[in-house]
């Protein structure tokens, strides 16, 4: 006779742990906000081709 008990356990998928799952989810929070700033941060450059001129704008605010 031959038990299937060691075969059949190896079947059931092993589901993450809460800790794991959460550790998961603040990676994802992170990386979005990063790609989030790194895409703000971006706007405040341009490529100015040869021949022309940049201009540096402020915005002044009357107090």
């Amino acid at each position: 006779m031959s038990s299937n008990s060691g075969e059949s356990s190896s079947k059931i998928p092993k589901t993450k742990s809460a800790n794991q799952t959460n550790r998961d989810v603040d990676i994802a929070v992170k990386l979005a906000l990063l790609i989030l700033l790194l895409t703000i941060l971006s706007r405040f450059f341009a490529i100015v081709n040869a021949g022309k001129r940049g201009v540096l704008m402020h915005l002044y605010l009357a107090v």
